[in-house]
């Protein structure tokens, strides 16, 4: 049970990419303007309003400069967009010293590590491992040394498995080793999840490349055609990105109109035409009977008031005396 508890402590922090104090929107007060996100910072865990980003492009002019925080620390996002004087020399950050977690990229008890608060306030340093490792302590099931196998060259029950951390980034950390079959000791830590595409606003880090729900960002203004999910000519339509830099809803291009016949779904009711189709199914009159052994005008009756089908022939006359036989060729019906 505490290897277990171990192992998931790390993966909350490794999946969603929770670092630090997080940020929670209900500690502001009064709550922050929509595009801005509550977000705590230094060793009082001060809780202010500020603008999400991953790049400095994403930032208002009063705070042209994105500051990292922690991988998706910011609602998703990387950093919070801070002030300037043009050389990207910016205001202090963090408090020297303050420290937030990280993940390594190691595997073992080598996975969890802190960013430590540079001595200016300027930014946070790189992922340092809490732990360096030490010799494998055989029955503990896990990776002591961070070579990625848990209780190598350790008695175990052939086939047995357990939860190990495989020194990967986001939903693909977490994963199982094997004991081998001559029951010698686990292998290695091998992740039960394959990298996927990057699904926006679940706050995974789907590909597991360390960011959550990268590339999922657009800038504010920014729009893109969508489907609405109607039927017809209400089907397609357009996104604006809002404020806090995600799209919002799709807005129908075209709204519902009365149904006219012209082969579209004009009042997006998922029919098309409905009520003004012919006997024959298309649109206008419906067509007059010529005589071609064809029911043209949709009554179930073939070539009515035709005495023979346009273009077919019969033989007539006599071949009496001086005459020969001939052949007569029905004309529009006659």
């Amino acid at each position: 049970m505490k290897r277990d508890l171990w192992v998931f402590a790390f993966a909350a922090v490794f999946i969603f990419g929770c670092f630090g104090c997080g940020n929670e929107g209900e500690k502001c007060s009064p709550a922050c303007q929509p595009g801005l996100v509550c977000y705590c910072y230094g060793e009082n865990c001060q809780y202010e309003c500020h603008y999400p980003c991953d790049w400095d492009w994403q930032c208002p002019v009063q705070r042209p400069f994105c500051k990292l925080i922690g991988d998706g620390k910011v609602n998703g996002y990387d950093g919070i967009c801070v002030p300037g004087d043009g050389t990207n020399e910016v205001s202090k950050l963090c408090n020297p010293g303050e420290r937030i977690s990280c993940y390594t990229g190691m595997a073992g008890v080598c996975a969890l590590g802190e960013r430590r608060c540079l001595a200016n306030g300027s930014d946070f340093g790189p992922c340092e491992p809490l732990s360096s490792g030490g010799s494998e302590i055989c029955g503990d099931r896990i990776d002591n040394n961070c070579d990625g196998r848990p209780d190598e060259n350790c008695v175990c029950q052939p086939g047995e498995t357990v939860l190990c951390l495989t020194g990967l980034f986001g939903a693909c950390s977490v994963g199982q080793a094997r004991c081998l079959s001559d029951g010698s000791g686990f292998g290695f830590c091998v992740s039960q999840v394959q990298p996927s595409v990057e699904i926006c606003n679940d706050g995974l880090d789907n590909d597991c490349d360390g960011h959550v729900d990268n590339g999922c960002h657009c800038v504010v203004g920014q729009t893109q055609a969508c489907l609405t999910g109607l039927s017809g000519a209400c089907a397609l339509g357009s996104q604006v990105c809002l404020p806090d830099h995600s799209f919002g809803p799709c807005i129908p291009e075209s709204a519902p109109s009365a149904e006219v016949c012209d082969g579209l779904d004009n009042n997006c009711d998922g029919q098309v035409d409905e009520g003004l189709l012919n006997a024959c199914g298309t649109c206008g009159p419906v067509p007059a009977e010529i005589c071609d052994a064809l029911d043209n005008d949709c009554d179930g009756t073939v070539d009515e008031g035709c005495e023979c089908v346009a273009g077919s022939s019969r033989p007539c006359g006599t071949d009496l005396g001086e005459c020969t036989t001939g052949t007569q060729t029905c004309v529009n019906g006659f």
